[in-house]
């Protein structure tokens, strides 16, 4: 009996305890669109869609809108009197509070992450405590189907998240991957990736940053490669060839320095990855720091050479062309010629015509003009270089005609230097125009 009693005023306590368990009291306020995306009737079916959610629970006491209105009014004139019509600062909330008899707000703000990516946080705050008690949030598309679907998927019910954990859902990780092929940047698909490094796209994101990487090794090689080919190719029996080469050398690194940086900016890269990109290029660096030390000693091998020949009083010439040909002609000529039964013909550089010009002593050997090897720019001609008497013959070998030479004008691709032997000056020509030739061995 005894037990029976004890078992009923069990039961009774019990009861009493979950009949007299207060539901929490809440007060749904106005959403804050902290990035400006919707209008305010928007923003107002959003709010009403809130409240309607959290009233389906059936676990809340839901403070009317029409009454948190009329407590909101009343709040506002007791503490931001006339400054705003929202109650977003403590102050004025505690206020509303005390006008509701809430014990509880539920506070929403949707802010824009990056382009095509908002965010939707749903707090609810404890007014008593002063701090958050639970919290909803996710990433949706920025669209206004995008922000219901993203409230619909909230769970009210009981199965919260913690403050400060955001949930990556499904719609945002397909708006974001979306984006990411509409704009195909691997800046993009680097940014969602790191986003969303679980999401659906990871494959399709890792493949398109690992292609760019090999897009920018093969710029690379194919760049370095064309710049040895270049120096290995080219010819150096003057400054002007030197400077040539230097000057595609310079361009070469340019161009190799901006594939790096626009690479970098796009691509985040780990310390490992780092080093490696780091080897890569410095071996780039070095084998063309190693083929222009070989352009170099090609270019010193020549210039002693030039200047022997220039010594020489035994160089052998031939006969000169009947015809006339442009200067392009005039060298595929001299290097394909058989004349004598030799093969080493060439055209002469201007310091081996100059080597056979007579009675003009400043276009002689060791004349005043300074149009040399040596000095191929159009600022190493002055007067001197005019010629000399018509009377006289300035020729050793009887020539009378204009007579290509090798030497290109310095920065002037499209001109070189001839000597006429009819006065015995020197001057510049287009390549183009026809001239006599006289190869030289």
């Amino acid at each position: 009996m005894i037990k029976r009693i004890l078992l009923m005023i069990s039961l009774v306590f019990l009861f009493s305890s979950i009949f007299s368990a207060e539901k929490d009291r809440l007060a749904v306020m106005d959403v804050q669109d902290e990035a400006n995306l919707f209008n305010k009737k928007t923003i107002a079916n959003v709010t009403d869609y809130i409240f309607t959610k959290l009233q389906g629970t059936k676990i809340y006491w839901m403070v009317p809108k029409a009454d948190r209105d009329t407590a909101l009014e009343q709040a506002i004139e007791e503490t931001v009197k006339g400054s705003r019509r929202e109650c977003v600062d403590e102050k004025c909330q505690l206020s509303l509070v005390a006008q509701l008899q809430a014990n509880f707000l539920i506070n929403t703000k949707i802010k824009k992450l990056y382009q095509g990516t908002c965010n939707i946080s749903i707090s609810k705050f404890d007014v008593e405590k002063r701090a958050g008690v639970d919290s909803w949030t996710t990433d949706f598309n920025c669209s206004e189907k995008g922000v219901f679907e993203a409230i619909n998927s909230f769970d009210f019910g009981g199965k919260k998240e913690q403050v400060g954990i955001v949930k990556q859902d499904d719609t945002a990780d397909k708006n974001a991957c979306k984006y990411a092929k509409e704009k195909d940047s691997v800046k993009i698909w680097q940014e969602y990736l790191n986003e969303y490094p679980g999401g659906i796209c990871v494959f399709e994101a890792k493949n398109k940053i690992s292609e760019n990487s090999d897009e920018t090794h093969k710029k690379e090689d194919v760049l370095v490669q064309q710049t040895i080919d270049f120096l290995r190719g080219a010819e150096c029996l003057s400054v002007e060839d030197e400077n040539k080469a230097y000057l595609k050398l310079v361009q070469s690194i340019k161009d190799l320095k901006y594939i790096w940086e626009k690479r970098d900016s796009t691509v985040s890269k780990s310390l490992s990855s780092e080093k490696k990109l780091k080897d890569k290029r410095a071996l780039l660096l070095d084998n063309l720091k190693e083929e222009w030390g070989a352009f170099k000693n090609r270019c010193i091998e020549n210039f002693t050479k030039i200047k022997m020949l220039n010594n020489r009083s035994d160089l052998s010439w031939s006969s000169k062309t009947t015809e006339k040909m442009n200067w392009f002609e005039a060298k595929d000529y001299c290097e394909n010629s058989k004349e004598g039964g030799y093969s080493d013909w060439r055209l002469p550089t201007i310091s081996e015509l100059r080597s056979i010009i007579i009675n003009c002593s400043p276009t002689e050997p060791g004349g005043t003009c300074k149009v040399t090897d040596t000095c191929l720019s159009s600022t190493c001609m002055d007067g001197s270089c005019n010629g000399c008497s018509i009377l006289k013959e300035h020729s050793k070998i009887d020539d009378k005609e204009m007579i290509w030479s090798y030497s290109s004008v310095q920065s002037f691709d499209y001109a070189a230097w001839y000597v006429n032997f009819y006065d015995g000056h020197i001057q510049p020509n287009r390549k183009s125009n026809l001239l006599y030739v006289r190869c030289v061995r």
